[in-house]
């Protein structure tokens, strides 16, 4: 990458000047670099020489430089000042006494060379090009005279000479013809004039735009016999070239002074020629606007709007780069709006049930800010982790502002989202407590048993072994759903089983068949969003395990043997693995006991097992007609074998009489209205 250039392979020089001189009035300002590259493989000596060059001051009305000396390839520089009053002719002669050189001229900077020294290069006004002309260079020595326009009053000329060989020349400046006099000055700020232009007549102006000048804007009164020229520096031309010229009547303008011909600290000639043989009415209004206006009244000032959007017609709300920070608030931090990279980042944070702590605390942050929010949640409520622009479960956490940020505090009652489900351990496990009133649903949670709750709390089991599971909310104090599922994520789960508590009851009860080691997710939620307290509790019958061996002091054998509540349970034992003698058989009451073996004090070991023995039928006998016609029978069954006792005449109707426990494993019946019958059946069959 490269500015400018030089690639010849002999002497050179280049005189490099602003390319643009309708924008530029100097070369950029900074450090420039120079390189020296040597070709291919070649080994190079050269000298390198660097100036800002000379200018010699030439006077306008009677300036004169002989024998100016200059070498092929290079320029040579003169400097003259225009008058505002300005005369009819400038004139220009040059004379070669040896070698050749051209003419070139130029305002405001010197003529030269641009990106290279190829003639198509060359900067002068021609390439300028700020006005109509003609623009031309002059390569015959001779005499050039130069009116206005194209001449721009006021203005710094430069002469350059380029010599196309080793050359002697002279030059000189003189001028002839009257003065264009001064022309009344309407004001850029409020300025206005009214006037009669007579027939076949004109009048002129000229308007000053100040430095902080930003905005034109000008109206007219006239009629379309009334044609109104502006051109910047010089006298318009009165024709379409201009850089404005009216074509109807009461003509107007509205531009922003950043662009050429329309900028800041610049001289404009206007003229409104009358081309009819009556007297015509002709006023000018001049509304031009500064660097501190705010025409739109939007808060942001018009400069600043014009520079970065090139327009008034972005609104304060509106977010140009969209990097989340208004236009104004791009305004008054000082970032570039055109910018999504260029901003005060904002931190927002969104806290329900809980507060954060912001350090340090700001409306917005330099940009790289490093900021420590800290989490503490109301009571009844857990912190349990961040969400939104960080996923992290660390407290306090670390931000580096590098962007706007939204960061969601998540605080949950115990067991509300997925991600906090309460573990369950073991075949046999009941837990209860658990408040639903503050859960929440979460986004791609499902509708639990197909209703749409709102109230849900998580549950998770993991199957220690394969077999029927069986979960109940009884307990619970409202409406419930229950429902079992499979999966990692609370949105791509697969229903197990689901239950609905009835109308006018709080208990919802599932059954299904577990996998050992796979992990069951639970959820209990409100019928449509119904809240209070949750018991869930889960069993898996047929599932016996025993903990906790050891000797006693006394020598005795002992272990803890848990079961389902009310299970009857054979305990063996055994010193080889095939002779196994029974022990005891129990009634696990609680679902958990100690078993002492009270033989086991001859034992230096022994082994057990724990089995549920086969059901005792339920059967009747002992039956007998009783004195007062009353009968009589007796149950057998195993103990706390629940039943019911049912009564026919037919064998084919029956009606339950009574339901009993069989609390010691037999029960005596009498059916007291067994008298009115003249014979009648029983039978008796579990619930």
């Amino acid at each position: 990458m490269l500015d400018r250039s030089l690639t010849g392979t002999v002497t050179e020089y280049a005189n490099w000047v602003p390319l643009n001189g309708k924008s530029e009035t100097n070369l950029a300002a900074g450090t420039w670099y120079f390189a020296v590259r040597a070709v291919s493989s070649a080994n190079a000596r050269y000298r390198l020489r660097l100036s800002t060059g000379n200018i010699q001051d030439l006077d306008l009305f009677s300036g004169v430089a002989t024998n100016q000396i200059v070498a092929g390839g290079d320029w040579r520089y003169y400097r003259l000042q225009m008058p505002t009053e300005l005369p009819s002719n400038w004139l220009v002669t040059f004379g070669q006494q040896s070698g050749d050189v051209v003419l070139h001229v130029r305002d405001t900077v010197p003529p030269g060379n641009g990106v290279t020294i190829n003639p198509s290069d060359y900067k002068d006004w021609a390439s300028d090009l700020k006005n109509v002309g003609p623009y031309a260079s002059y390569d015959l020595p001779g005499a050039y005279t130069f009116t206005a326009p194209p001449v721009r009053p006021g203005a710094v000329y430069y002469l350059g000479f380029r010599a196309k060989s080793d050359s002697i020349f002279s030059v000189s400046s003189t001028t002839t013809g009257a003065t264009n006099q001064a022309l009344p000055v309407i004001a850029f700020y409020g300025g206005s004039v009214t006037n009669t232009i007579p027939s076949h007549s004109q009048v002129a102006y000229n308007i000053f735009t100040p430095a902080d000048g930003l905005r034109w804007r000008h109206t007219s009164v006239h009629s379309n016999s009334v044609a109104v020229y502006i051109e910047n520096g010089t006298y318009p031309t009165k024709t379409s070239s201009d850089h404005f010229y009216s074509t109807f009547a009461n003509s107007s303008l509205d531009k922003f002074l950043t662009l050429y011909p329309w900028l800041p600290s610049q001289t404009y000639y206007l003229v409104a020629t009358n081309t009819t043989s009556s007297n015509m009415f002709f006023s000018f209004t001049m509304n031009g606007s500064n660097t501190n206006a705010d025409d739109d009244a939007d808060g942001m000032p018009d400069w600043w709007e014009i520079k970065y959007f090139g327009s008034l017609a972005q609104t304060p709300n509106g977010d140009f780069d969209g990097d989340g920070v208004s236009n104004l608030n791009e305004y008054l931090e000082g970032t570039d709006p055109t910018d999504h990279n260029s901003l005060k980042p904002r931190l927002t944070v969104l806290a329900t049930n809980g507060v954060v702590n912001v350090s340090p605390f700001a409306t917005n942050y330099v940009l790289g800010t490093t900021v420590t929010l800290t989490a503490t949640a109301n009571a009844g409520y857990n912190f349990v982790g961040w969400a939104g622009a960080v996923t992290s479960t660390v407290n306090p956490l670390t931000l580096t502002m590098n962007s706007n940020k939204t960061i969601i505090p998540r605080f949950r009652v115990p067991a509300d989202d997925f991600d906090q489900r309460v573990p369950l351990n073991g075949p046999f496990t009941t837990t209860s407590g658990w408040k639903n009133a503050g859960a929440t649903k979460e986004p791609g949670e499902p509708n639990h048993a197909g209703n749409i709750g709102g109230k849900s709390l998580w549950f998770t089991w993991s199957a220690p072994v394969s077999g029927r599971v069986n979960l109940t909310t009884a307990g619970t104090d409202f409406r419930n759903a229950l429902a079992v599922y499979t999966g990692a994520s609370v949105s791509s789960l697969t229903a197990v089983a689901t239950n609905l508590a009835g109308v006018g009851t709080n208990t919802s009860e599932i059954s299904f068949t577990a996998t050992s080691g796979t992990t069951y997710q639970i959820a209990v939620d409100g019928y449509n969003g119904a809240t209070g307290t949750v018991a869930l509790s889960l069993s898996m019958p047929g599932v016996v395990f025993s903990s906790n061996s050891a000797r006693q002091p006394n020598g005795m054998f002992s272990f803890t043997i848990t079961s389902l509540a009310g299970q009857v349970l054979r305990i063996d034992a055994t010193t080889n693995f095939i002779a196994w003698v029974p022990l005891a058989t129990i009634t696990n009451v609680t679902g958990t006991f100690l078993f002492t073996d009270t033989q086991s004090l001859g034992f230096s070991s022994r082994f057990y097992r724990v089995a549920i023995p086969a059901p005792l039928p339920l059967t009747l006998g002992g039956s007998v007609w009783l004195a007062n016609g009353q009968f009589q029978f007796t149950i057998s069954s195993a103990t706390g074998q629940g039943f019911r006792i049912e009564a026919g005449t037919n064998l084919v109707n029956w009606t339950t009489i009574a339901t009993l426990s069989n609390s010691t494993g037999s029960t005596q019946f009498v059916d007291p209205a067994a008298a009115g019958f003249p014979r009648r059946f029983y039978r008796a069959a579990t619930p």
